[in-house]
């Protein structure tokens, strides 16, 4: 073994090569895989602002090998559509042009009627896959549901794949009106801000609401209700222009401040109930949960990023 005068070029330089060649891509539409998500964030893009947050090399090597599920999985089905007499169709942007809405759903399948479906396919890794696997993301949820009502289906499926082992859950869905009227008034409030130069709301930087946890044999229990850091803020890749660069540990320190306050009521001595309950020994909710926002997992299931 010996050393080299020369610094030679590493596997991170190859990873940082190939996400610096990435396209730029104008955005003229709300995408459907933004919904759910922070409304201000999605205007940005659209505006074609700077990111505040970069994306790491880590990340979009997840990203990729989410490229690499999608293809392997589509690639199944394109064999069964010569085999079956499938028609199908990949990756095809989807409009709605009232609402100014686009998307690319990765699988159609058009014919004949007993299959007709849209799957959209997610890739993830081992403790992401514990939360989807007993439930879908709500952003991805609507961003399948936002597939089926621009191209007029009834059917779809939610597919997700652990990365790091071969495992899926598949989420079987119909069609949900009151999924797409949320939908629409997201909507609704986006392009009325994009036609008036308003910006749209900010989310709360917390949420109050119960997570779960898994025990040793990988079952979903629920903790009780904790604030902690919205993830539609946490994961908006323009939040600091609203609110400060160092805007995530100040909210982290107060969430950790409400969570010691919100302990010591509950431990606190009741005379009506036992320790930290209210009228009839039930827990109580902190009046900082007013107006809180409900959030997923905050976990973000890894995919083509579609434009």
């Amino acid at each position: 073994m010996h050393q080299t005068a020369t610094k030679r070029l590493t596997h991170e330089d190859a990873r940082q090569a190939l996400l610096d060649a990435r396209p730029d891509w104008e955005q003229n539409n709300w995408y459907s895989s933004a919904l759910g998500g922070c409304m201000r964030g999605h205007y940005y893009a659209r505006k074609g602002e700077e990111r505040t947050s970069s994306l790491d090399t880590k990340t979009f090597m997840k990203m990729e090998y989410g490229k690499f599920v999608e293809e392997a999985e589509l690639a199944g089905w394109e064999i069964l559509a010569v085999e079956k007499g499938l028609e199908i169709d990949a990756q095809k942007r989807l409009t709605q042009k009232q609402y100014h809405l686009s998307g690319r759903p990765d699988l159609r399948i058009l014919a004949p009627s007993e299959e007709k479906r849209i799957i959209e396919i997610k890739a993830t890794n081992t403790r992401s896959f514990m939360y989807v696997k007993n439930k879908p993301n709500p952003t991805h949820v609507k961003q399948l549901q936002s597939y089926m009502w621009m191209d007029n289906m009834d059917y779809g499926e939610l597919i997700y794949f652990k990365l790091d082992w071969a495992d899926m859950v598949v989420w079987e869905m119909e069609r949900d009106e009151n999924v797409i009227q949320e939908i629409k008034h997201e909507l609704i409030i986006l392009n009325r801000c994009w036609e008036s130069g308003e910006l749209p709301p900010v989310p709360d930087e917390l949420v109050f609401e119960p997570t779960l946890f898994f025990d040793r044999f990988g079952n979903a229990k629920e903790k009780a209700a904790t604030w902690r850091v919205n993830w539609q803020a946490k994961y908006c890749n323009y939040h600091k222009l609203c609110v400060g660069e160092n805007w995530e540990e100040e909210a982290t320190k107060k969430s950790r401040a409400l969570n010691k306050k919100a302990e010591h009521e509950r431990l606190k001595p009741n005379p009506t109930g036992g320790a930290g309950t209210g009228e009839g020994g039930h827990d109580t909710v902190p009046e900082e949960t007013a107006g809180a926002i409900p959030d997923s997992d905050g976990k973000t299931a890894v995919g083509t990023e579609k434009k």
